[in-house]
């Protein structure tokens, strides 16, 4: 599960509303405490990851591995990651979770989930993106087809079709900041995310 909240911050989902800064830090503690939280294996599964949708990659390890561990030992991005939880629980329950992570059952479902999250992202994907080409390709026929109210394909549709996802993922990135969640920018977003 702790192992799992990390693609959250992947989608960058923006957390605006002010939280109680004892929450905060709780939470903080509670992911990335010394006792509870192994950024080694954290890094290592998540490079694994990587490496599975990108083997072509395999001798860059090292350096996606460092870079990783960069970004999992960052202030910035376990503070991020700290809010999303602090929004989503009271103190107690915070405090109620703090205590669960120490169980047994989860030491070990964090000790092997390096080993079977790659597994698992790689059964959902053969699972989802086929549904998520077929959904791509049907709503982006079905706008092209639509003349109900005249409206010209949103500039999201025309990237989608060049098939360039950075530039998609950054004109997503620039809505999502300007319109908060917009829908068509998270779809967009997420489907480049997946499929790259």
């Amino acid at each position: 599960m702790r192992k799992m909240i990390f693609l959250l911050a992947l989608f960058g989902l923006p957390a605006f509303a002010a939280v109680d800064e004892d929450k905060v830090e709780l939470a903080r503690t509670i992911f990335y405490g010394s006792d509870v939280m192994d950024l080694e294996e954290h890094t290592n599964s998540l490079t694994q990851m990587i490496l599975t949708r990108k083997p072509h990659w395999e001798k860059h390890k090292d350096l996606i591995s460092t870079r990783v561990s960069n970004v999992f030992a960052s202030s910035s991005y376990q503070r991020k990651i700290a809010i999303i939880m602090a929004k989503s629980f009271s103190y107690d329950e915070l405090k109620q979770l703090a205590e669960i992570m120490k169980t047994p059952v989860m030491t070990k479902w964090n000790r092997n989930m390096p080993e079977f999250l790659p597994q698992i992202t790689m059964v959902t994907t053969d699972h989802v993106m086929p549904i998520i080409d077929e959904l791509s390709n049907e709503i982006l026929e079905n706008e092209s087809r639509s003349t109900t109210n005249n409206s010209m394909p949103s500039q999201l549709e025309n990237l989608v079709k060049t098939g360039d996802c950075q530039a998609v993922k950054n004109l997503a990135e620039q809505i999502l900041l300007n319109e908060n969640r917009d829908i068509e920018a998270l779809y967009f977003k997420g489907f480049c995310v997946v499929v790259n």
